[in-house]
């Protein structure tokens, strides 16, 4: 399963840069807040990294980062996610620290 809109902190090259630049200037401030926070962790919301649920204990994969270009700010970026069984999810980039701790990269 494959979400159509990568998420733009994936973008290393000059073309990804100037995206990152005219979707960064769209954002509303708490989006922003959202997604410098995910920014400054690199790979770690890369699609195909690993993440294990604080309480739970399960392990799931992040598949992407949507709605970072939602002009609607009902429409929050979200974290999608799938578990073991390849059940999917999805969570608000906002809250995904309180909820899960990093595992490991995609890989």
């Amino acid at each position: 399963m494959s979400c159509v809109y990568r998420p733009p902190f994936q973008l290393h090259d000059a073309e990804g840069k100037v995206q990152l630049e005219k979707l960064y200037s769209e954002l509303d401030r708490e989006q922003k807040q959202s997604m410098q926070e995910a920014i400054k962790k690199g790979d770690t919301f890369s699609e195909g990294s690993e993440w294990m649920h604080k309480s739970s204990g399960k392990l799931y994969k992040i598949i992407c980062i949507t709605n970072l270009m939602a002009s609607n700010p009902d429409f929050q970026p979200q974290v999608v996610y799938e578990d073991e069984e390849f059940s999917i999810w999805s969570r608000p980039l906002s809250e995904w620290e309180s909820k899960f701790k990093y595992i490991r990269p995609a890989g």
